[in-house]
């Protein structure tokens, strides 16, 4: 049904990101891809609540005669990831939560991310809304180096797995966002992470919410 819209240009209301419209061009089973301007979005299908013809549009919503023969389901959300990787983008992760940087890095269920100035973030790839890769004269962060066979067999390849690495360290949960939460990882349960605020209280954090988070130096 999504396929009948390729081709047009579609307004998609987005779970806790707002409305993002453009030129449908592609769609698989995980991942849509907007033309807005010159520019290529892609959108996590997860989190659309919504999709409708703009009202320019309406009067030219013919069924896409292409839509039954279309092959959907190559598109994917990963893939599109691994492409962007080392290339300057936006990501989008709630409707105040957006940040301009590169991916250093794509694991099984997260990415990381070296954003324009402000350190390196660590995002779970299920609160991505959408990824824009970017193009222009500005100076963007460098490419992570590569990684050695070892450090590849060292990273961690979950989240969890990475917080269960974090415990002990200064972490940076929800930077950018108001308000956020820096503090000590204590303990990390099966649904729940202990933080230990400055002010040495405690908060419990359910692992699910955390939409990116960043480690201190």
């Amino acid at each position: 049904m999504f396929y009948d819209y390729v081709g047009k240009e579609v307004s998609l209301e987005l779970a806790g990101s707002g409305k993002l419209t453009g030129t449908l061009i592609d769609c698989g089973s995980d991942a849509a891809v907007l033309l807005q301007n010159e520019s290529y979005v892609y959108v996590a299908i997860g989190h659309i609540l919504q999709a409708e013809l703009t009202e320019e549009k309406l009067s030219d919503s013919s069924p896409n005669t292409n839509a039954a023969n279309h092959e959907g389901g190559k598109l994917k959300l990963f893939e599109s990831l691994v492409r962007a990787t080392g290339l300057p983008s936006q990501i989008k992760l709630d409707r105040h939560l957006s940040f301009f940087g590169t991916i250093a890095d794509v694991t099984d269920d997260y990415f990381e991310y070296e954003t324009f100035g402000g350190g390196r973030l660590t995002v779970p790839i299920t609160h991505l809304k959408w990824l824009m890769p970017l193009s222009g004269g500005l100076e963007w962060p460098s490419a992570a180096p590569p990684e050695s066979e070892q450090e590849k067999k060292e990273k961690p390849q979950t989240f969890r797995e990475w917080l269960l690495q974090a415990q002990g360290c200064a972490v940076n949960v929800q930077p950018g966002a108001s308000p956020g939460l820096v503090g000590y990882v204590e303990r990390i349960g099966d649904a729940f992470l202990l933080l230990r605020l400055p002010n040495n209280r405690l908060i419990v954090q359910h692992i699910d919410h955390i939409k990116c988070v960043s480690l201190f130096p």
